[in-house]
């Protein structure tokens, strides 16, 4: 009995604990800065990497679709850790055509893929190098949809706080009447 629920809560548990890149993409990964690879490209070139950020552009192309991203650090799950930290910008090339509409800007995004070399584009009004990814597997995440939360009132003749928000993956918190 104990063993059958052992089972059943490791099977409730252990999905939501898991990395969003398969295991047999992350085998052979670097684990090496963003920073570090991008000042040294032809070094690590055909070696696979993991790298995530914001969408920062969108191109069709005959070959596929690019997708321009802020690169921001990976938590160990491929989720972005901290979206105000970046290391630069690096081109995503996909082989198929993504839609427009839902890989937008300012999307979520982690990409798995071979480090192809670099293409170097203004940014800026500026010569840019970017590291380019063929991609492997790729990863849209959820956005976040913020909803007010009711005013909580902690006593009553206090005035209450404004509404607060929440991001829309955790459950709404209402205050107990």
């Amino acid at each position: 009995m104990k063993r059958l629920l052992l089972i059943a809560a490791l099977g409730i548990f252990l999905p939501s604990c898991a990395h969003v890149i398969s295991k047999e993409t992350r085998e052979g990964t670097l684990d090496v800065p963003f920073g570090s690879i991008r000042g040294n490209i032809e070094k690590y070139k055909g070696s696979t990497v993991i790298w995530g950020g914001m969408i920062a552009n969108i191109t069709v192309v005959d070959e596929g679709t690019e997708l321009e991203v802020l690169q921001n650090p990976l938590d160990r799950y491929g989720a972005i850790d901290d979206p105000d930290i970046s290391g630069g910008r690096f081109i995503a090339i996909y082989g198929g055509r993504l839609d427009r509409l839902i890989y937008r800007e300012g999307r979520e995004v982690t990409v798995a893929g071979k480090l192809a070399g670099s293409i170097e584009r203004a940014l800026d009004g500026r010569p840019y190098a970017y590291p380019v990814v063929e991609v492997i597997e790729i990863r849209l995440w959820k956005e976040d949809v913020y909803y007010p939360m009711p005013p909580y009132y902690y006593y009553p003749w206090q005035w209450y706080y404004p509404p607060y928000y929440y991001p829309s993956r955790y459950p709404p918190y209402y205050p107990p009447p």
